[in-house]
């Protein structure tokens, strides 16, 4: 008869124990990413309680490295004895635009002035037509006001729209920064190259070329962009018959500064207009019209501008309009682009900071064209 096996089954092996989930990096790491983000948060609470003196500075400073280029030429081609007037020749050319500017939109809100009551009277038949509508379909409609209100409150845009005080203290406070800005360049490469070693001072000075550089490139296609935009957009409110054309084309110039939504904000009002004075046929036509031209230049002449040279992701654009909007207003939006362009140039300078440009690129596009 076979023997039976008397010894004890072996013990089943012990259970995994499960694995912790591991924070990359060490524990200090984890520290200083949090320390980061506390003093990012920080920095953007004391750069929008400080808007009065930072939002000017960074204005100066982004207007002085887009001239810049024009004042270095201008100093290599006067004698010796006069390259001073160098600095004083590039800001008369930028006060000449910004006059010729300022003289083009004065003259737009002058015809929307005289033009006002006329269009503040179909403004209060639209709302009489609605509201009989509306009582004739039983349906709740909020209390809009009679003419004089109305009436009023057009007066008071109008009077606010005209109302320049405050631009001209902030477009004067930016002259003298900028005009400093520009005295101090050539300075700033001595001073540089006197408190640095040579090796970081060749870093620090490549690294600030080249957020110039990039910098200057993006306020260059913009401003094309938005000339073609804003030209573009103009000429086809004026063939439709839409009052105010000049003012509209103005508009669409100075938010295309604004990316992805500041055309369909410029928009709005012309297309609003267009219903008032044409009927929704035309307005449609109208808005079908302007969404073609942002169509054209956002898809069609950015991408060839630009190139791959300014790699931002699409999503962190739209984060930096909104927070720099949050920290400096209207005139944020319209920097929050060339701020993320600095953030990103600056970031991929510091090793340790490379990531966060990484992340704050978008995708590379083989097919797109080469800057020009």
């Amino acid at each position: 008869m076979a023997s039976r096996d008397l010894r004890p089954a072996p013990a089943p092996p012990p259970a995994a124990a499960p694995q912790r989930l591991q924070w990359p990096g060490s524990a200090n790491g984890v520290i200083i990413g949090l320390l980061a983000v506390i003093a990012v948060i920080l920095t953007a609470a004391a750069l929008r309680a400080s808007a009065p003196v930072t939002l000017p500075l960074a204005f100066a400073y982004f207007l002085a490295v887009l001239v810049y280029p024009m004042q270095a030429w201008l100093a290599q081609r006067l004698p010796h004895r006069l390259q001073g007037l160098s600095v004083l020749l590039t800001m008369l050319a930028v006060v000449g635009v910004l006059a010729l500017a300022l003289a083009l939109l004065a003259f737009a809100l002058q015809l929307m002035v005289n033009g006002a009551p006329q269009h503040l009277d179909q403004l209060e038949q639209q709302f009489q037509a609605w509201g009989g509508w509306a009582r004739s379909h039983n349906l709740p409609l909020p209390e809009l006001g009679n003419g004089e209100n109305i009436r009023a409150l057009g007066q008071r845009l109008l009077s606010g729209l005209t109302s320049l005080g405050t631009i001209s203290a902030f477009a004067l406070l930016i002259f003298f920064f900028t005009l400093l800005m520009l005295l101090e360049a050539s300075a700033w490469r001595r001073k540089t190259e006197a408190a640095l070693d040579g090796s970081d001072t060749h870093a620090v000075l490549d690294a600030v070329g080249s957020i110039g550089q990039k910098v200057r490139q993006y306020l260059l296609i913009r401003t094309l962009a938005g000339l073609i935009s804003g030209v573009a957009a103009g000429l086809w409110l004026w063939l439709l018959g839409v009052d105010f054309a000049l003012l509209w084309g103005l508009l669409f110039f100075l938010l295309n500064y604004v990316p992805n939504i500041g055309s369909l904000i410029a928009g709005i009002p012309p297309t609003l207009l267009a219903f008032m004075t044409l009927g929704v046929g035309w307005a449609v036509v109208a808005a079908a019209g302007l969404l073609a031209i942002d169509q054209v230049i956002g898809n069609y002449l950015d991408p060839r501008l630009q190139g791959r040279a300014l790699n931002i992701s699409s999503l962190v654009v739209l984060v930096a309009v909104i927070l720099w909007g949050w920290i400096w207003g209207v005139v944020g939006t319209l920097l929050a682009v060339p701020m993320t362009v600095l953030i990103i140039s600056a970031c991929e300078r510091v090793p340790a900071l490379q990531p966060i440009a990484i992340l704050m690129q978008g995708g590379r596009n083989e097919g797109a064209s080469e800057p020009i």
